[in-house]
C-alpha cells in the first residue's frame, strides 16, 4: 500500500512538472515570434534625389484649319464664257479663274478710248486759245466738260470690262469654284472658295488653369504627323467657352504640307519651378489618398506628399520638394509609413 502511494505521488509529480513545462512553453513562444518579427527588419533601395530648377510645360492638343479662307464673289452680272481653273488647282494672287461674256464692251472701250482722246486734244487747244485771248471762258467750259464727260465713260468701259473677269484674291488651294459655262450669275454670288496654304492655325482649348500664363507671340511647339513646327500664339480668346470652359486660343504655324482638320500635339512652357525628375513606378498614396513618395530619413519610412507637374515619356516633374531626399525607388510597397528600414543606394538607376 505504502509502495503504491509513493509511485502514484511520483506520478504526481511528474505529470504537474510536464504541465509546467508544457505551460510555460506556451508563454514563452508567442513572445518569441514577435521578438523575432520585430528583429526581422524589412529591406529597401533608395536613390537621392536632389531638386532643381525646370520649365513647367502644357501639353495638350489641338486640330489645324486654313489660316485664311475667302469667298470668290462675283463683282459683275453676266453669263460665264469660260472657267480656267478646277477644284484643287493651285493658283497664284492675280490670276485669271473666270471669264465672262463681254457683250461688245471690248468695241466700246475701244470708241470710249477714241472719244476720249479727241475731246482730251480739244479741249487742250481750246485752253491754249484761251490763254492767248482767242477763245471764250465759255468755250473753255464746254470743252473742259465734253472732256471730262469722255473720259469718265472710258473709265467705266474699263472697269466694266476688268470685271468680266474674275481673278484670285490671294494664292492658295481652290477648295471650290463653278464649272458651269453659259449660266447666268448675278452681282455679289458666290462663285467659289480660296484657301490660303503657306499657313495654318492650330486651334486649342486652352486650361483656365494656364489663362495668365500664356500671351500672344508666346513660341508653342507643335508636332503634327511625325513632323514639329515651331509656332506662336496669334489669338486668345477674351471669355472662356461656356460649353467647355476653356479658352479658344490659336497658335499660327508655317506649313509645309499639312491638311486643314488634322489633330496635333501642342506644347507650351510655361513658368519655371523647382522640383525633381522621377519615375512613376516611385510613386505612392498615404492612407488619406494624397499622392507622393516615400523617403527614408534615420532609417525610418516617412511619407512627403508631391504635387505632379510635367510628364514626360519615361518620368514625371513632381515639386512641393525642396531639400535632398532619400527615395525608396525599390521596395516601396512592401513598408509602412514609420517602420524602421534597412537601406541599401543605387546609382542612377531610373535616368
Amino acid at each position: 500500500m505504502k509502495k503504491y502511494i509513493i509511485i502514484l505521488t511520483l506520478l504526481f509529480f511528474i505529470i504537474l512538472i510536464i504541465f509546467l513545462l508544457k505551460k510555460q512553453d506556451t508563454s514563452l513562444s508567442p513572445k518569441s515570434k514577435d521578438e523575432n518579427k520585430g528583429e526581422e527588419i524589412a529591406k529597401v533601395t533608395t536613390k537621392l534625389f536632389v531638386p532643381e530648377n525646370f520649365v513647367l510645360q502644357y501639353r495638350t492638343e489641338g486640330k489645324t484649319k486654313p489660316f485664311l479662307s475667302l469667298d470668290l464673289i462675283s463683282n459683275t452680272e453676266g453669263v460665264i464664257k469660260k472657267v480656267l481653273a478646277k477644284k484643287g488647282d493651285y493658283v497664284e494672287q492675280g490670276s485669271e479663274l473666270v471669264k465672262f461674256d463681254l457683250e461688245n464692251l471690248e468695241t466700246e472701250l475701244i470708241k470710249a478710248e477714241s472719244d476720249y482722246i479727241e475731246k482730251k486734244m480739244e479741249y487742250k487747244a481750246i485752253e491754249n486759245l484761251h490763254q492767248s485771248g482767242f477763245q471764250a471762258k465759255l468755250r473753255l467750259l464746254q470743252a473742259k466738260v465734253a472732256y471730262n464727260t469722255a473720259k469718265s465713260y472710258w473709265e467705266k468701259i474699263k472697269d466694266d470690262l476688268n470685271k468680266k473677269v474674275l481673278r484670285a484674291p490671294i494664292s492658295g488651294i481652290l477648295n471650290d469654284i463653278i464649272d458651269d459655262t453659259g449660266v447666268y450669275v448675278k452681282k455679289g454670288e458666290v462663285l467659289g472658295k480660296i484657301i490660303q496654304t503657306r499657313e495654318l492655325i492650330v486651334q486649342i482649348d486652352l486650361n483656365p488653369k494656364y489663362i495668365n500664363q500664356i500671351k500672344l507671340k508666346d513660341d508653342v511647339d507643335v508636332e503634327c504627323n511625325a513632323q514639329k513646327f515651331l509656332g506662336e500664339i496669334s489669338y486668345i480668346s477674351f471669355e472662356a467657352n461656356p460649353q467647355t470652359n476653356t479658352y479658344d486660343t490659336e497658335a499660327l504655324i508655317k506649313n509645309k504640307n499639312l491638311k486643314a482638320g488634322q489633330l496635333c500635339k501642342v506644347r507650351f512652357d510655361l513658368e519655371k519651378k523647382m522640383g525633381i525628375q522621377v519615375s512613376p513606378s516611385v510613386l505612392s498614396f498615404d492612407n488619406k489618398g494624397n499622392i507622393g513618395v516615400k523617403y527614408v530619413e534615420n532609417q525610418k519610412v516617412f511619407f512627403q506628399s508631391v504635387q505632379v507637374e510635367n510628364i514626360t515619356t519615361k518620368n514625371v516633374w513632381v515639386t512641393n520638394i525642396n531639400k535632398p531626399i532619400n527615395i525608396i525607388v525599390l521596395g516601396q510597397s512592401n513598408v509602412n509609413i514609420g517602420e524602421p528600414v534597412k537601406t541599401k543606394s543605387i546609382g542612377d538607376l531610373y535616368e
